[in-house]
């Protein structure tokens, strides 16, 4: 049985910073998979096709939210990418999986790892800090982690929650290793 740390959070929260943290925190060998890496696949501009990831904006300028959808090539794309979660497990490799996931794709990630441990992790920082984040970035549609953060969270029962604005990545990391019974500190 393998262990599989789900960190859920809006864009711009610190997930994929956290995994790397993790890895490098973990004495355990940590695969990190990322919707990011998997979104990434796809040619340029195809991503938010309608049949893939299509965007909508909510509201008027200058600050509309931005909501990001999952067509029905997207849902395959993201079922690929826990049956991928699922094949290393099963091999016994402990994953770190960086997603942005409602209450529905949560479960759809506790069903694809029964039969492993599952740790889900709420990754969240206040609002005002995602939007800095967000804006400095500069590869991020301005908008999508306000609308992320007021939807996603809702309804999920969480193992633990990482606010990775009050703590630094290495405290949040080794906070999570400890939770998920991992080996921690290098």
């Amino acid at each position: 049985m393998a262990t599989a740390i789900l960190l859920n959070g809006s864009s711009s929260s610190g997930k994929t910073s956290l995994a790397r943290a993790m890895q490098a925190e973990a004495q355990d060998l940590l695969l990190h998979i990322s919707l990011d890496d998997f979104i990434g696949m796809l040619p340029a501009g195809v991503e938010n096709a309608d049949q893939w990831f299509p965007v909508t904006r909510l509201g008027t300028e200058p600050n509309p939210l931005v909501r990001i959808d999952t067509g029905s090539c997207g849902a395959k794309l993201l079922a690929s990418m826990r049956n991928l979660a699922r094949e290393l497990a099963d091999d016994g490799f402990p994953l770190v999986i960086d997603d942005v996931c409602t209450v529905k794709e949560v479960e759809e990630w506790r069903q694809s790892m029964k039969g492993h441990t599952l740790l889900a992790v709420k990754v969240d920082a206040p609002v005002d800090i995602l939007i800095q984040r967000e804006n400095a970035r500069g590869d991020r549609t301005l908008g999508t982690a306000r609308e992320q953060a007021q939807r996603i969270h809702e309804g999920i029962d969480y193992d633990l929650t990482i606010d990775t604005s009050a703590r630094s990545l290495e405290d949040c990391a080794r906070m999570v290793i400890e939770a998920s019974k991992l080996e921690g500190g290098k």
